[in-house]
């Protein structure tokens, strides 16, 4: 079963603050294809509770613009 994203970053200058994921199987947060930064994770924790990844960081590429 893939793992599914509680944050998902699709735009540019995108800050996410204090925000907090609990769980297994899943992307903390994620940017997708070719999306300009700057981004920003700020004040954010994540608490892995089960057997299960629990990862940050880019999904389907590298962001980056064009």
């Amino acid at each position: 079963m893939p793992a599914d994203a509680d944050y998902t970053i699709s735009g540019q200058e995108t800050p996410v603050r204090q925000c907090v994921v609990t769980g297994s199987n899943v992307h903390a947060w994620v940017t997708q294809a070719r999306v300009p930064g700057p981004h920003v994770a700020s004040r954010c924790t994540a608490t892995n509770t089960g057997s299960r990844i629990l990862d940050a960081g880019p999904h389907q590429r590298w962001p980056a613009g064009r």
